[in-house]
């Protein structure tokens, strides 16, 4: 951040979120290291000499480029905590909500993870590595090997959970159902695909269901009628 400002004896000190920064009292302000903290704080400089102080107009900290949101390469386990903290197995498909939670289908755990935009992770829905095919309220609930998760444009979480060939839904007051068990059936290309086991799952804004076991799609209306 720079500010330029004309007088004489001027002095400066830089404001994050309304709180003096200790040290911040250049014309200028560097942030040595960035986090997925910082996105979103709110910079000003108060400008003073003895006529007076000024405060500048806000800006607001973008922390972009990639970098790692949770975990830690090599390790795997389940335990929840603040970035690297935590530990994952396997995650597959990954969703996004309308606040910028990011939700991953923990398949050797058993679980759904949510990891905030600051990178708290949490168990979100099942419990580490318990199997099952139970519906209920969020951690009561079981998943046996999930793979894809997808929202939908109310909010709802929909997971596909491959050993059962199951479509299960949360909603956003956090209760898991089973939508349907998927059919043995065949591929597009008609061959037999045996059990169809859904790694993939996504939604159109008609709120058809499109699954994939990396061979063959299938596609589930919202009456929940079932075709290839």
């Amino acid at each position: 951040f720079s500010v330029a400002a004309s007088g004489t004896m001027l002095s400066y000190q830089w404001l994050r979120d309304g709180a003096p920064v200790a040290g911040a009292t250049s014309s200028s302000h560097t942030l040595a290291t960035t986090t997925l903290e910082d996105r979103g704080s709110k910079w000003r400089v108060q400008v003073s000499n003895s006529a007076g102080t000024v405060t500048s107009n806000e800006a607001v900290l973008t922390v972009s480029g990639i970098r790692l949101l949770a975990g830690a390469p090599g390790s795997y386990g389940t335990s929840d905590g603040k970035g690297a903290q935590a530990r994952f197995h396997e995650p597959f498909g990954v969703a996004v909500d309308a606040s910028g939670n990011v939700f991953a289908a923990d398949f050797y755990n058993q679980t759904i993870r949510k990891i905030s935009p600051a990178g708290e992770v949490s168990t979100y829905a099942g419990a580490a590595e318990l199997y099952g095919r139970v519906d209920g309220t969020l951690n009561n609930a079981r998943f046996t090997y999930p793979t894809g998760v997808a929202f939908d444009k109310s909010g709802n979480l929909y997971v596909a959970d491959s050993a059962y060939r199951l479509i299960r839904k949360i909603t956003p007051e956090g209760v898991v159902s089973t939508l349907m068990q998927l059919p043995k059936g065949t591929s597009v290309d008609g061959q037999s695909s045996g059990m169809f086991q859904p790694s993939g799952i996504a939604l159109d804004r008609s709120n058809n269901i499109y699954v994939t076991n990396g061979v063959g799609t299938r596609r589930i209306a919202p009456d929940m009628t079932y075709s290839i």
